[in-house]
């Protein structure tokens, strides 16, 4: 006598997708993160020159050196240096030359915003003007924290998938074997706890010697559970409450097709 339980299809299906929704949104907020808000503020920093030169900004060099945290920094030296430092100081502050240079301004591109200094002819004015994007450094940081820790959660959850798709239940003469192992003998089987299955259709396979007190079947884990539980039923002679239920759900079906049929008499 052998019967078998894989997997409830169900059960692949619901683990599978959330797996696929972890895993998807994990990669959406990591690009956010180090590809997707960079690229709009990126696009931002370029709507801040005049529409005819914004082709200019095409390739324009990015300097973490312009971001905003940087600011109070460069306006310090940048005050103190004399007309002739201006450009010097802001570049060696800033890490390089303009991203963009037009004939009244100078722009540095920084990840969360950009600074604009005026300028006349060689001259570079004594102002700087600090643009800040809509997306801050954290707003990315957070990105990536969450595509990480989302996406491990979808990892995982491709672990339990395939710990889920190779689910099987094994009723022999020798006993219940559970995803593999080794069989449960009958003999150590001593009662059925069923106070749970009508409400979540879990049974506890209480046993003495077995590998554990308490076994948990539950309905939702096997394609071919009432094959289990009658296996199991069969061989120790333990009530199943499998067949229990089908049995009281035939009666009560009867009594409202006989209560039907006397109601149109």
């Amino acid at each position: 006598m052998k019967r078998t339980s894989g997997p409830r299809q169900e059960r692949i299906v619901r683990n599978g997708i959330f797996m696929l929704m972890c895993v998807g949104m994990g990669g959406y907020f990591l690009y956010d993160g180090w590809i997707g808000y960079p690229g709009k503020n990126f696009e931002e920093n370029r709507l801040q020159l005049p529409v005819e030169s914004r082709s200019k900004a095409d390739g324009a060099k990015v300097y973490p050196g312009a971001n905003m945290a940087n600011v109070p920094e460069i306006k310090r030296r940048f005050d103190d240096a004399t007309a002739g430092q201006r450009r010097e100081v802001l570049e060696s502050a800033i890490g390089g030359p303009p991203s963009v240079e037009l004939s009244d301004a100078l722009y540095y591109f920084g990840q969360d915003g950009l600074l604009k200094v005026g300028k006349s002819g060689d001259r570079v004015l004594p102002e700087v003007d600090a643009i800040p994007a809509k997306k801050t450094l954290k707003d990315f940081q957070y990105q990536k924290y969450l595509g990480v820790f989302v996406g491990a959660i979808g990892l995982y959850m491709l672990y339990f998938l395939f710990r889920v798709i190779r689910t099987r239940a094994e009723v022999s003469d020798d006993g219940l074997s559970l995803n593999g192992r080794k069989p449960i003998p009958f003999n150590a089987m001593k009662s059925l706890d069923t106070s749970e299955f009508r409400k979540k259709g879990k049974v506890y396979l209480v046993c003495e010697g077995g590998p554990a007190p308490r076994v948990l079947l539950d309905e939702y884990h096997f394609a071919d559970f009432d094959q289990i539980m009658a296996g199991i039923c069969e061989k120790t002679g333990f009530q199943d409450p499998v067949a229990a239920e089908k049995a009281e759900k035939a009666a009560k079906a009867r009594g409202a097709a006989g209560t039907d049929t006397d109601s149109t008499k």
